[in-house]
């Protein structure tokens, strides 16, 4: 039996997290996924059809896209076997999550994102990436291995964060949409405490003052309407 290749995912650049901005750009992240020893006459081919990845801040989703069918084996490089561009189109990064990312990047040196999600093959898998300070254009070396089909995590026998209509979103409830958002603002206060210790400041952690969206205007907890 062939062993099958280690896969991991590589953010290469992000968009849309600089405050500074005007006017705000929806977020948009480069994702690369990448082959690592891929054993001698290996072939397999996965994603396509409904396969999605999500990108997500401490719980917030922030960007997600599709995967394409890819194929790996071993006559080819295993680097930049699929590139998957996530964005949330018409949608813009909530102000205070924003302020957030680039706070926590500014005082840590780095931000962790969370990717997750379907990949047809693969089964359910999971990685994190990191965006460090610094990398001219948003560009991160951030690597991390994919869990779920490569051993980490068996397809299967993993408990995914369960998303409803991620590509659509129209279908949620009123009453959803503003649990999504209070679940938001929970984690917002959350990371806040976390970068204010590594500050060594006793700051206030409403200092962003997360403010309450028309639910019907809420995309995410961590991305709101333009109006588009």
């Amino acid at each position: 039996m062939v062993a099958r290749p280690n896969l991991y995912i590589r953010l290469v650049a992000v968009e849309g997290l600089d405050p500074r901005e005007s006017p705000p750009a929806s977020p948009c992240f480069h994702i690369i996924l990448d082959a690592e020893q891929v054993s001698w006459r290996y072939r397999a081919c996965n994603g396509g059809g409904n396969s999605m990845l999500r990108v997500s801040y401490h719980g917030m989703i922030l960007a997600w896209g599709k995967v394409p069918h890819f194929c790996v084996d071993s006559s080819q490089s295993g680097d930049g076997v699929a590139t998957v561009e996530a964005k949330a189109e018409a949608f813009v990064m909530r102000e205070e999550v924003r302020d957030l990312v680039w706070r926590e990047l500014q005082v840590l040196g780095m931000v962790e994102f969370d990717v997750e999600g379907e990949v047809v093959g693969l089964g359910y898998s999971h990685g994190k990436p990191v965006l460090y300070k610094g990398k001219a254009a948003g560009v991160s070396k951030g690597v991390h291995q994919m869990s779920g089909a490569q051993g980490a995590h068996p397809v299967g026998q993993t408990t995914p964060t369960t998303y409803e209509s991620v590509g659509g979103g129209e279908n949620r409830t009123r009453t959803d949409l503003r649990s999504r958002e209070d679940q938001g603002n929970i984690q917002i206060e959350k990371v806040q405490d976390k970068v204010d210790d590594a500050a060594g400041r006793g700051v206030d952690t409403r200092a962003f003052g997360a403010k309450k969206e028309d639910p019907s205007e809420v995309r995410d907890a961590g991305t709101t309407g333009t109006g588009a």
